[in-house]
């Protein structure tokens, strides 16, 4: 059992090796090698030092704490929380994240884990049942889509944008990349919105938003529903499909715009 007294932060040798290892099991910020035969496990967590341990009343220094859930995920639906020491899954130590990797690379979706945690002070098992890959989390390519009349242009939200401009790990959606003032009569967006849903239905693909938009029109509906999320929490939006102001002319050149 590997011990140690400084934070996992602090680890020069291997410090590729943990961010490597994070990415891959706390599953929120890259692609699975495999979606449809690796389970999904909903949870991103960080290893501890012994200081850490010694806080928590553990007298152990090895094991990862759960940092944060995804909703609905399988780790949710099981009842791990924020806070959670992981100690064990299925019979085997986690003692450091390569244990974990290691592990956890072989559990397929529909698996059943026996999860071992410490909290507030004593052990309890928790059996956590692996799930498929939601399509939102396997964005891995690039994808943008303008929205002229708005004045907006949409991305697909893969590892590196959220990476390059700091959105939130649990984030899913369409991230709103280009805005103008001009339109602020015409739409709520603004540079930096992450949109999770429209009319109640996860987004994950540019694309979406345009099909709704146009659906919207062509049925002669005023307003999509979105759910936005900000640096402020999340907030639903009304954004008007027809309005009697007049879009004014962009003052800049969307992607995709001739001239």
């Amino acid at each position: 059992m590997a011990n140690s007294d400084h934070p996992m932060s602090c680890l020069t040798g291997i410090s590729r090796f943990i961010a490597l290892a994070v990415i891959v099991i706390a599953v929120f910020s890259s692609t699975p090698v495999s979606s449809a035969e690796r389970g999904f496990m909903g949870m991103q967590v960080q290893g501890i030092s012994a200081r850490i341990a010694a806080a928590l009343g553990y007298e152990s220094s090895s094991g990862v704490l759960i940092k944060d859930i995804s909703i609905d995920g399988p780790a949710s639906n099981a009842g791990l929380r924020r806070g959670d020491l992981i100690v064990s899954m299925q019979g085997k130590e986690i003692d450091t994240f390569e244990r974990l990797l290691q592990i956890s690379g072989k559990w397929n979706v529909g698996d059943a884990i026996d999860v071992i945690v410490w909290r507030t002070g004593k052990q309890e098992t928790i059996n956590m049942t692996l799930a498929s890959w939601p399509e939102s989390w396997t964005v891995s390519e690039n994808a943008f889509a303008a929205q002229p009349e708005l004045g907006l242009t949409l991305a697909a939200l893969t590892p590196k944008l959220r990476d390059r401009l700091g959105v939130r790990w649990g984030s899913t959606g369409l991230l709103v990349t280009v805005s103008d003032d001009q339109f602020a009569g015409v739409t709520p967006l603004r540079r930096g919105d992450v949109v999770t849903q429209i009319n109640q239905k996860s987004v994950w693909k540019p694309d979406q938003f345009l099909k709704a938009y146009a659906a919207a029109k062509k049925s002669g509906s005023a307003n999509l529903l979105m759910l936005v999320e900000r640096a402020d929490g999340f907030k639903y939006m009304l954004q008007p499909v027809a309005s009697d102001v007049a879009a004014p002319e962009p003052s800049f050149k969307l992607p995709g715009q001739g001239g």
